[in-house]
């Protein structure tokens, strides 16, 4: 049975939500319609409101702009970094202290803190220091501490780390969030030219950290470049073991370039699938003895896995299914004029 089939024989309706240019896009899967709203940004990730559902607070990746979409109202109210700082692309709503906590970097100093606003005025509140270089990718842990990926980096001009100087190790910041902010713990990975940018937790506590190898210098091409050049995927068996790198294997190590973006789990966290968009690789990974299963050629930044469907969503202009052991892909028909390619493409059950 097709994918849009399944969707349409479902008591509930799938969306998934998406930043594309400088577009907000929910994409309704079951009606297969689309609605877009523009940011005047690009929206790198979305977190979804705990009171509004059709709301959703975006941020830019390395820049000074977050935002509110309602996608009901499709209306957009703008968040102000304040001139000293840049938004770093990800956060995450705390429960216990009633806000969304928001990757922020100084401007003055370069170092990277956890910010929070509050969620129905979106002004500024308390911040944490958390390392003296940028923060990206965000995930609460089951001991509540909030993981947060650091590139060890502290960025020229405070936008693209690839071109900054390391101070530290990259690593997995572990914070008390709900606490005093203070870090309870990290674990670093000792490559000096790689930098973890997104991750996954899986339900066990297993931490998947993809990397991406620092540009160290301008014109540095990612394609051709003889050293360092391929980003990898490292395992931390509880969340706090030390990240471990996997083995590629020696022919799909010569295809990889560049950095291993998005990550999604399949739904017992069995598998998962990570993207390498440079060259349009998408490959499977078997997370429980951390290796590789199988490699595609296929363009998507994003990757998320869906339930009904029971499959992997890849994200690029397109939408395209792809089945749990990466036998079959389908084109799914619904169309944007801006795309779907944010690599942070969320579902939701609605």
């Amino acid at each position: 049975m097709s994918p849009l089939r399944v969707l349409a024989r479902s008591a509930t309706q799938e969306c998934i939500v998406v930043g594309s240019v400088n577009k907000a896009v929910y994409a309704n899967l079951s009606t297969q319609t689309v609605k877009q709203v523009d940011l005047g940004f690009p929206g790198h990730a979305f977190i979804r409101h705990p009171k509004y559902p059709s709301r959703y607070l975006t941020t830019q990746k390395w820049g000074a702009n977050a935002a509110v979409v309602d996608f009901e109202t499709e209306t957009v109210m703008k968040i102000d970094a304040g001139k000293e700082n840049w938004f770093y692309g990800h956060g995450h709503y705390i429960e216990e202290k009633d806000a969304f906590y928001l990757a922020r970097v100084s401007l003055e100093t370069g170092k990277g803190y956890y910010a929070a606003y509050d969620p129905e005025t979106y002004k500024p509140g308390e911040a944490f220091q958390v390392t003296p270089g940028g923060l990206h990718d965000c995930h609460r842990m089951a001991d509540k501490t909030l993981a947060i990926a650091s590139s060890g980096v502290r960025a020229e001009k405070y936008s693209d780390p690839n071109k900054g100087m390391r101070i530290a190790k990259s690593s997995i910041v572990f914070v008390d969030i709900a606490g005093k902010g203070n870090v309870v713990r990290e674990l670093t990975i000792d490559d000096p030219w790689q930098m973890i940018g997104h991750f996954q937790v899986t339900k066990t506590g297993k931490i998947i950290a993809l990397t991406c190898p620092q540009k160290q210098l301008d014109n540095y091409n990612m394609r051709t470049a003889d050293h360092n050049n391929s980003g990898y995927v490292y395992f931390s068996s509880d969340g706090k073991q030390s990240l471990k790198v996997m083995d590629w294997g020696h022919d799909l190590q010569t295809q990889i370039k560049g950095v291993i973006l998005s990550i999604a789990l399949n739904d017992d966290h069995t598998r998962a699938a990570v993207t390498n968009p440079l060259v349009g690789n998408i490959v499977l990974l078997d997370v429980v003895n951390e290796k590789v299963l199988k490699s595609i050629n296929a363009p998507f930044k994003g990757v998320v896995w869906d339930d009904s469907l029971k499959g992997y969503l890849g994200t690029d202009r397109q939408l395209v299914w792809i089945s749990p052991d990466f036998d079959k892909m389908t084109r799914l028909p619904i169309e944007s004029a801006a795309g779907f390619q944010n690599p942070h493409s969320i579902i939701e059950t609605v």
